[in-house]
């Protein structure tokens, strides 16, 4: 606790309830700028404060000329080893490696390419759909990642959804063809130590807009039948949908709905997993509400895990999100119980699948003091500061 209290003083963090705090980091994931964190004192900071997740990205949506994250895979090994080393909470390292359309590990980088999710659906080969995803879990267990943001199991509901079908990001029209190639994605996930997160609840595939732009109303193309997959997946994690859904709740998004992520998920549907949200910088969060509103309602609603990517505009850091939240708290607007069960989830989540901390990734402290050795790469650290708002795809 002393050691939390020298470093909650060295960033200005100090309120009177330090395990607060730490709860508050624990379910909170980041993105952020770097290909090597030792420029980049604050991410270490938070990382040893006990930040929860990060995600990592290729494109740099402030300079791209630049990666924001990623280069290419010796340079990948070092960076996620050196955030594991920096965390004391067993970090989730978290990406959006679907295949097809939505890979940040690229070919061209030299990863391995997987088909997408269309492709593999169509084929419907059950043996093709395991040596694809055997081979992408093998390499992110390779290169350090403990969760990927996928399979997504939406539905291919409406011809016209782009964020969705138009990327090929689903396997078919009908619920069991979806169920049949996401369990086989979870599966392989699974036995390479890596947390699967099934999207996007309550269901993508029939919406006409995109969330990442605006607010979406899906409420005249959605359909039941869109729930089934979610049910009937195993899975340790479900990623929310910010979609408007007047049948299920005529006043906010599922993000930041009660109404459907406690009642409808974890109580009509039995989920005893965590959820965790979509990017809460997207257009349909960030443009209809204010920081600390769309924080109070989402853990609410019962976000277990609060993402900010930071590819959108101003960057958020953990200190932000620490103050809003003990803000929340003192005034009686989110119970200390919530977060408390909140990180517990996240806590068992970690516990359970004994995150990655293979050989491969755990390189000698001499080897990540060493910013010249290997592939000499600089950094691309930046500072936090308010930037011009960029729209960018986080999916």
């Amino acid at each position: 606790m002393k050691k939390l209290f020298m470093i909650a003083l060295s960033l200005g963090y100090l309120h009177a309830d330090l395990q607060l705090d730490k709860q508050i980091a624990g379910i909170t994931m980041l993105g952020f700028y770097g290909t090597d964190i030792e420029q980049n004192k604050q991410i270490q900071q938070e990382l040893k404060y006990g930040l929860g997740g990060v995600i990592l990205f290729d494109r740099n949506p402030q300079d791209k000329t630049k990666p924001k994250n990623i280069v290419d895979k010796e340079q990948l090994k070092k960076l996620n080893a050196q955030l594991q080393q920096y965390s004391n909470n067993s970090l989730l390292i978290g990406i959006d490696q679907e295949g097809g359309k939505i890979e940040r590990l690229k070919s061209k980088m030299g990863f391995i390419h997987t088909p997408s999710a269309k492709e593999l659906g169509a084929k419907d080969d059950i043996n093709a759909t395991k040596q694809a995803y055997d081979a992408l879990a093998s390499e992110l267990h390779e290169t350090g990642f403990t969760l990927d943001f996928a399979p997504v199991v939406d539905l291919d509901a409406n011809p016209n959804n782009t964020v969705i079908v138009g990327n090929e990001r689903a396997y078919g029209k009908s619920p069991e063809i979806v169920t049949k190639h996401a369990q086989i994605f979870v599966d392989s996930l699974k036995s390479h130590g890596i947390v699967s997160v099934l999207k996007h609840f309550p269901g993508h595939g029939s919406s006409l807009g995109d969330s990442h732009k605006g607010f979406v109303d899906s409420s005249t193309t959605w359909k039941p039948d869109e729930l089934k997959p979610f049910v009937d997946i195993n899975t340790p994690m479900i990623m929310s949908a910010h979609i408007f859904l007047e049948q299920l709740d005529d006043k906010y998004p599922a993000t930041l709905s009660k109404k459907i992520l406690t009642d409808k998920l974890r109580g009509e549907m039995g989920y005893k997993g965590a959820i965790i949200s979509d990017d809460m910088q997207m257009g349909a969060i960030d443009d209809n509400f204010n920081r600390k509103k769309s924080i109070e309602l989402a853990l609410n609603a019962g976000i277990d895990m609060l993402l900010y990517a930071n590819q959108n505009g101003e960057e958020v850091s953990l200190k932000d999100i620490i103050k809003i939240v003990n803000e929340l708290v003192a005034e009686g607007a989110v119970k200390k119980e919530r977060i408390e069960v909140a990180y517990e989830r996240i806590a068992h989540l970690k516990n359970e699948h004994k995150l990655n901390t293979s050989a491969d990734v755990n390189m000698t402290t001499a080897m990540l003091m060493d910013t010249n050795n290997s592939s000499k790469k600089k950094s691309h650290s930046k500072s936090l500061k308010k930037k011009k708002k960029v729209q960018v795809r986080v999916d």
